[in-house]
């Protein structure tokens, strides 16, 4: 995660580059773009909870915030301050995760999205788990404040395959017009 906007933004420049240049990325025989795309695909990967059903999703983000409220529970037990998203009395999760999407997921996905057409389903996973969390945020709020630490995840709520594919279009769409 330390390198994540690093390797982002040589991503996000090296697409720019080879769009004014109108020549495609990654470039043939240039080892270096094949290496950046690797490596963003990694992180991408490493990164990709939130790009995948929701019920998939929501599996990994309680395994992530049991791993962190322990970090910070152990903080806490050593009179350390604690850090940022692991303390489990102060974490509205909904907006954490709000800004996971919003900051660090989907700005990869996207740029990876120019490259690699099948990014274009984790994309749409992408914003329909913003939606999804968007509509918990007060709801996580009032938990945090009389549940004493303890929290419980909403249930997913998947969206259907034709939902899923109208967020795919919609988003093609938005590309589109933008580009134009």
């Amino acid at each position: 995660m330390t390198q994540h906007f690093a390797k982002l933004g040589k991503l996000k420049a090296r697409l720019q580059t080879c769009k004014d240049n109108q020549t495609q990325f990654p470039e043939a025989g240039k080892k270096e773009d094949k290496e950046l795309l690797m490596e963003n695909i990694i992180h991408a990967c490493d990164i990709s909870n939130p790009a995948q059903r929701t019920s998939i999703y929501l599996v990994w983000t309680n395994r992530v915030l049991q791993e962190f409220f322990e970090q910070g529970d152990r903080e806490k037990s050593k009179n350390m301050a604690v850090s940022m998203f692991m303390d489990r009395d102060t974490t509205n999760i909904a907006k954490m995760q709000i800004g996971f999407i919003s900051f660090v997921v989907t700005p990869l996905y996207t740029a990876l999205e120019t490259v690699i057409e099948m990014a274009a389903e984790p994309v749409a996973w992408l914003s329909l788990n913003k939606d999804f969390w968007g509509t918990k945020v007060e709801e996580m709020e009032e938990q945090m404040k009389t549940c004493g630490g303890k929290y419980t995840l909403p249930p997913p709520e998947d969206a259907t395959p034709e939902q899923l594919k109208a967020r795919i279009d919609k988003q093609r769409e938005e590309r589109q017009a933008a580009q134009a």
